[in-house]
């Protein structure tokens, strides 16, 4: 974790990714992005924004996130960084069938 409060507090797991899991981490600018009616980007829609994008590779996904909170914000100036990472794991994102002949 980085630039974290000194009280904050972690606890340890462990999660095992298969093929077709993708690992999924954004500050949390990405939540707070606002409009200009200064309203939240919010979990929500990013939730959704995430389940509409789920089959594309980890790179275009992270564009179409990304532009979904760019058109959210329709171009209101932002008080924090949105920054986001996207890993998928072989096989085919969101357990989507593999395309013919691959």
């Amino acid at each position: 974790a980085l630039a974290v409060y000194d009280q904050a507090t972690f606890r340890s797991e462990r999660l095992a990714l298969g093929a077709g899991d993708r690992l999924f981490v954004f500050t949390d600018g990405m939540t707070d992005a606002i409009n200009a009616d200064e309203e939240q980007f919010g979990e929500q829609r990013l939730a959704e924004a995430v389940r509409a994008s789920c089959g594309l590779a980890s790179q275009v996904f992270i564009r179409q996130v990304l532009a979904t909170v760019d058109e959210f914000s329709g171009g209101a100036p932002q008080f924090d960084d949105i920054t986001a990472l996207a890993v998928t794991i072989g096989g085919r994102p969101c357990g989507l069938p593999a395309a013919p002949g691959t």
